[in-house]
């Protein structure tokens, strides 16, 4: 019986989710240039929360990374 195997390769999984990381981290890095780009720009008008919210994101990235 010729069926495909059920045999999963765990390092091209493991692979695929450190390049998802990878890019998650490097999108929130991006995110959080803008906005302390923007507060310096509008230091009245800029949200401390979404700089938080993106240190946050970040930090998790670099947990799922290490």
């Amino acid at each position: 019986m010729g069926g495909s195997s059920n045999i999963i390769d765990m390092s091209e999984v493991i692979q695929d989710s450190r390049e998802y990381w990878l890019d998650c981290l490097a999108f929130y890095e991006l995110a959080l240039e803008e906005e302390f780009a923007m507060a310096e720009i509008a230091p009245i008008g800029f949200n401390d929360n979404m700089i938080q919210l993106l240190k946050f994101e970040i930090d998790e990235c670099i947990k799922q990374l290490a």
